[in-house]
């Protein structure tokens, strides 16, 4: 469950933290309409509302045996959605498609979300994303052991290293 919230906390930092790109304009504002155009058919805003919920369920996961931590929830909730407003994150999130897509390909992608299978990707891909998540998961605890085994081997056969470190 740690990990899920670091990979969370992670994501959040990155799309909040990464610069606006305003003086990075296209040259022409097309991609970026064709990007607009797209986020209306990804359900962008239902994904920003998601990843809303995924971060207060995290945050507030060790906290939910604590009677005192109730109040909690509802103040962060307010919180996250204050300031991960959907509307206020559009144009970079339409610039960050522009970026990475041209006109033409965003069009495309527009064309295919509009379709059944198009709409079908997009309800089933999180359930998909969990689903591996849980599995790496369970896959990287069953590794942990011999991870630590490996660190350890390695921190003691070059100690001065480690130990410069520490002092630095």
């Amino acid at each position: 469950m740690m990990n899920l919230i670091r990979l969370l906390v992670l994501c959040l930092i990155t799309a909040v933290a990464l610069p606006a790109r305003a003086e990075e304009q296209p040259a022409s504002d097309a991609p970026h309409e064709a990007a607009l155009e797209l986020l209306n058919y990804v359900n962008a805003n239902k994904q920003m509302d998601a990843l809303i919920n995924a971060i207060l369920n995290a945050s507030m996961q060790p906290l939910r045996t604590k009677p005192c931590a109730a109040g909690m929830e509802p103040k962060l909730r307010e919180f996250l959605s204050s300031n991960l407003s959907y509307e206020e994150e559009k144009p970079f999130i339409a610039d960050l498609y522009a970026k990475h897509f041209t006109e033409a390909e965003l069009k495309e992608l527009t064309a295919f979300y509009k379709t059944p299978l198009g709409q079908k990707t997009l309800q089933e891909m999180p359930k998909l994303m969990q689903e591996s998540m849980v599995h790496s998961q369970q896959k990287l605890q069953k590794l942990m052991p011999e991870m630590r085994q490996i660190f350890s081997t390695y921190m003691a056969e070059n100690k001065s290293c480690f130990q410069n470190q520490k002092q630095n």
